[in-house]
């Protein structure tokens, strides 16, 4: 006859169940609070991302001005140049107040220089702005910002910034992860104007994110 379990060893299986049952639950608790927080991170961090973007954006066509350089052809006093801002000299005509008698004599003028100007000030306020318009579920700070304004620059013209993000843990008793995430995003807003040489618009100058070098 084959023989009946005994009672001890059912106990012994039923204990092995359990525990196998309860490390089995502990295992995808640990993981379900992983995944929740590397969900949140990434949410955060492309929240700051985001904001980043919308704030450089801001930055590179806010407090700007385009200062041209022109070649007056006056019938008069010949040919000559001036460099001014192109708002004043081209949009508002104020050209015409350096030929002898616009209306009266032939006068005309050519770009042939084109440049941009950033007021500092200016970007400034507009990168605090669209980073104030633009919150995160983090603590996230405008860390720095780089104006590259300079023509002999090779990332000119742009702005990149630098948001930085705190970002507290949603289980801080677990003793499973930090108890504060510190994180920086970088995003560059460029400037397009359109060169008098060739008639097309700039090339977007080159990513200082990626180079580190803001």
């Amino acid at each position: 006859m084959p023989r009946q379990p005994s009672a001890g060893l059912k106990q012994d299986e039923r204990g092995s169940i359990l525990i196998i049952t309860a490390a089995a639950c502990l295992i995808f608790t640990f993981l379900f609070m992983g995944i929740v927080e590397f969900g949140r991170w990434l949410l955060v961090k492309e929240q700051a991302q985001t904001a980043a973007d919308a704030a450089a954006l801001a930055g590179a066509v806010s407090g700007i001005r385009s200062i041209v350089t022109l070649q007056i052809d006056d019938a008069i006093k010949g040919k000559f140049t001036v460099t001014g801002n192109e708002r004043s000299l081209i949009g508002q005509g104020e050209w015409t107040k350096y030929c002898y008698a616009y209306g009266v004599f032939p006068c005309s003028y050519k770009v042939i220089d084109r440049r941009i100007e950033y007021n500092t000030n200016d970007t400034k306020k507009a990168v605090d702005t669209f980073l104030a318009m633009n919150p995160t579920k983090g603590n996230s700070q405008l860390k720095s910002i780089k104006v590259h304004g300079d023509r002999n620059d090779p990332y000119f013209p742009s702005v990149v910034v630098s948001v930085a993000t705190k970002l507290k843990t949603m289980f801080p008793n677990s003793n499973l992860f930090p108890s504060e995430y510190n994180f920086e995003v970088l995003s560059q807003g460029d400037t397009f104007f359109k060169d008098p040489a060739t008639g097309k618009w700039s090339k977007a100058p080159p990513d200082a994110t990626a180079e580190g070098l803001f």
